[in-house]
């Protein structure tokens, strides 16, 4: 399963190297591009998960929903007023969006 993770702060790239643990490919998309700034292709990490995962990153929406088959939306919640609108108008209408809830 391809997953299109928005929002590149604490909890996207943890859920994109959990993703890549379980066998499934993620793609990463920072809505400012400072989040995904000087990823190499892969998340190290370090802890309960440990290891190097291989992540994509995504410069636009429409290149993070490319091919994906589901996408998890995990920003602050004052993030969402501004990216919301955005999303409505780039996501395939079938793609499902789950939405990690704020603070997790």
């Amino acid at each position: 399963m391809r997953i299109a993770i928005l929002g590149a702060g604490a909890i996207g790239p943890a859920s994109a190297a959990l993703a890549v643990s379980r066998g499934h490919d993620a793609v990463l998309w920072s809505p400012s591009g400072a989040g995904t700034r000087g990823l190499d292709g892969a998340l190290h990490a370090e802890g309960v998960l440990e290891g190097a995962f291989p992540v994509a990153v995504a410069t636009t929406l429409d290149d993070a929903f490319a091919g994906a088959d589901a996408a998890l939306l995990a920003v602050p919640t004052y993030a969402l007023p501004a990216l919301l609108p955005r999303i409505a108008a780039a996501i395939p209408r079938a793609l499902p969006l789950l939405i990690a809830p704020a603070a997790s």
